[in-house]
């Protein structure tokens, strides 16, 4: 065992319990990504659960790791210079310590995958309604960038090959992605600090989820109308046709009009049956609102207290 500060303690302690509670989720998020089936259904619930199931290993080890564990042993710890921490929590502290490096790294990469892409030469910028656009040289679709303020940026050869009517539909998918806040689920998946991230089922899981938010976005485009789901079906089958040879590769936490592997199901569904848009949510705030109930209620029902105890005890145990 190592006798170390209580300074220093409480932050291992803590990156241990996150190691451990997300170690015991990504398991459960494993054995629950197989309940979904491959099949796009275009629905908001499935798309949301979907999401829930991806995210659950990070967000519960964080949610008790940060605001149950940590908060209560540094109230409740006394202060000493020798806490002993065995080689199974130090253990646990170091995977949890590379979880969240590696998360950062993630972070960094996409950031810089955003700069490069906002750094293409911006030709001019577009009214749409009351939408602004920015036409980009050099990019070869259309995609809705950025995270706080996501803008739509068109390229050159899009804005030219799309009809007005054509056009109009595709800042109305990029609409449908920025009200549903695509962009920052997108950018919570690929930065998750878990274990469950760097498995196959958690590939498929987002693949899923990309799906229906693609065809989620489509709906809310089209709103039924069987000319508008022709159109856009047009819109994205001349995008396709402009290739991506020399194109810059999309910045995770981007949500592009056209994706090469959705595109067929995408165009079958639109001129088959024009689908209904979807009913309005907000799943961040909703999540955001829960996560509030779930930690307040937890400090209410004394399992911060008892969350401590349990430390003290393993910490006794556990060489």
């Amino acid at each position: 065992m190592t006798g170390i500060g209580a300074e220093i303690a409480v932050p291992v302690l803590a990156l241990a319990w996150f190691a451990a509670i997300n170690a015991v989720v990504s398991l459960l998020a494993l054995a629950a990504s197989w309940l979904f089936h491959d099949r796009l259904d275009a629905d908001a619930w499935r798309a949301r659960r979907l999401l829930a199931v991806r995210l659950a290993p990070a967000a519960g080890s964080l949610m008790i790791a940060g605001t149950l564990f940590l908060p209560a042993h540094a109230w409740l710890e006394p202060a000493r210079t020798d806490e002993r921490i065995g080689v199974v929590p130090l253990t646990l502290a170091g995977l949890g310590l590379v979880l969240l490096l590696v998360s950062a790294l993630r972070g960094v990469s996409a950031m810089r995958a955003t700069s490069r892409l906002t750094a293409l030469p911006l030709y001019r910028e577009l009214r749409h309604g009351r939408t602004r656009l920015r036409e980009v040289r050099g990019l070869r679709g259309i995609t809705l960038a950025g995270i706080v303020r996501p803008t739509i940026l068109i390229g050159s050869r899009a804005r030219q090959v799309l009809t007005p009517a054509e056009l109009e539909l595709a800042v109305a998918h990029g609409r449908a992605h920025q009200h549903a806040r695509d962009n920052l689920s997108r950018i919570l998946m690929h930065c998750a600090p878990d274990f469950f991230g760097w498995s196959q089922p958690a590939r498929r899981l987002e693949r899923l989820w990309e799906g229906e938010a693609e065809c989620l976005a489509d709906a809310a485009a089209v709103a039924g109308s069987p000319v508008r789901a022709t159109s856009l079906a047009a819109a994205l089958v001349k995008v396709a046709r402009l290739g991506s040879a020399g194109e810059p590769a999309w910045a995770s936490g981007w949500s592009a009009l056209h994706h090469p592997v959705l595109l067929e199901t995408r165009v079958r569904r639109l001129v088959s049956e024009p689908p209904l848009p979807p009913a309005p949510g907000n799943v961040m705030r909703a999540a955001a609102a829960w996560a509030i109930g779930v930690v307040g209620a937890a400090w209410i029902a004394g399992i911060p207290q008892r969350l401590h105890a349990m430390t003290e005890a393993l910490i006794a145990r556990l060489p």
